[in-house]
């Protein structure tokens, strides 16, 4: 009789200790996975803390490796070979384009891009993930308080508008899908929340920011909204977007006027204007997509040039994602661009409503900027992208979305 007593005891601190394991790990997962998602924002409340450069990328690595110690974490094979053939890519990179432009790219991959690799093999609670950039976004803007103009004018409206467009991604979604039991109270101030945040972001980005918001409320409509009729708004936003530019300047102007008669200003549409007027929306653009193609010859047209030559050759990068990946991995990565356009389309199809809110915001907040602005090699949310779809089957409609992939490999 003991025997039993103490074998159910046993087993009690057993269940005891396996849970208070997978709480820690389920806030750490949701801090590592907001940090990611919320890059810019997350690295604002940093470098208050830990006033040193990339701290945020070393508080990343630290969850990763806290996270491994406390759950049972298993590595992904394709991850596991993934990251062999990028170190690979930046030795071949540091024989044909040395100097420091490759060293600072391959510094970002080991704290950014494992970062974010090792965060698509986890087990991941999308709701709290979601809470925790909430509470992010709210942390930011205690701290912006009366200062975001300060801010704007010390590091430049996109700047502004780029780091603060997850912030109000993340907040949509928690207002629309994880507010409704929740006491009148509280949805008054997520709602006020948010509506600030949405306003504060439109009214002070940049043209890219609002190309992200509106890929974002594209997604939502079509592929994450419960609603027909959402999908049907979607496609018809996408055919006036489309017609509306043939003749963009005139209907920029007139939403301008329509604004100002109102007394409201937005940054983007009067910068806008002013391209038009003095050069072209592609603000120089234009010429480095050119630049790319120059380097062109019959090997790097097949492997690329290497990491780090388009940058180490022109003192800037590409300012597009597709472009920085033909220069670094030419017609391989053009390949696996291809891949991953179709695997993410299957993903949107199959996989269950809550994933398609991470797919929501990294789609609009990281791919679309990054076709745009930044560069891939700093963005954890990127890895974090390609982690995902390396790792998620598209054919399977998984309940569980905490489930580990097959192919994997214990951490013990």
């Amino acid at each position: 009789m003991k025997k039993i007593i103490n074998t159910q005891r046993d087993q009690e601190r057993q269940d005891s200790s396996r849970n208070s394991k997978g709480g820690a790990q389920e806030v750490l997962v949701a801090l590592l996975f907001s940090a990611i998602l919320l890059q810019e924002l997350s690295n604002n409340i940093i470098r208050m803390i830990i006033p040193i450069d990339n701290a945020l990328g070393i508080v990343m690595l630290a969850l990763c490796f806290a996270i491994i110690v406390v759950s049972d974490f298993v590595f992904s094979k394709k991850i596991i070979w993934l990251i062999i053939f990028i170190l690979f890519e930046f030795w071949i990179g540091f024989l044909r384009n040395p100097g420091s432009i490759t060293t600072e790219y391959f510094l970002f991959f080991l704290v950014f891009g494992l970062s974010g690799l090792l965060g698509s093999s986890m087990r991941m609670n999308v709701k709290k993930i979601i809470l925790s950039g909430v509470i992010i976004t709210g942390i930011n803007l205690i701290i912006l308080g009366q200062n975001s103009t300060a801010y704007i004018e010390n590091h430049g409206q996109f700047i502004f508008g780029y780091m603060m467009q997850s912030g109000m991604f993340v907040l949509i979604i928690y207002s629309l899908n994880y507010i409704q039991e929740k006491s009148l109270v509280y949805k008054i101030l997520i709602l006020l929340l948010t509506s600030y945040t949405t306003w504060l972001t439109i009214s002070n980005s940049g043209r890219g920011s609002i190309l992200c918001i509106f890929m974002f409320i594209l997604i939502y409509l079509i592929f994450v909204s419960k609603y027909k009729m959402s999908k049907y708004i979607g496609f018809i936003s996408i055919i006036v977007g489309i017609v509306m530019l043939r003749s963009i300047e005139t209907y920029l102007v007139l939403i301008d006027e329509i604004l100002r008669n109102y007394d409201i200003v937005i940054a983007s549409i009067q910068k806008s204007i002013w391209l038009l007027n003095h050069e072209s929306l592609m603000h120089g653009r234009t010429e480095l997509y050119a630049e790319v193609f120059s380097f062109v010859s019959l090997p790097s047209l097949i492997f690329g040039n290497g990491i780090g030559f388009y940058e180490r050759g022109e003192f800037t990068y590409t300012h597009n994602l597709v472009l920085s990946i033909f220069s670094d991995f030419g017609i391989i990565g053009m390949v696996g661009i291809l891949w991953g356009i179709r695997k993410f389309m299957g993903l949107l199809k199959n996989e269950p409503k809550e994933m398609l809110f991470m797919y929501t915001i990294l789609i609009a907040g990281t791919l679309t900027k990054l076709m745009f602005s930044s560069t891939y090699w700093y963005s954890s949310s990127f890895w974090l992208v390609i982690g995902l779809l390396l790792i998620r089957n598209p054919g399977v409609r998984e309940n569980n979305i905490n489930k580990i992939p097959n192919d994997t490999v214990e951490c013990t």
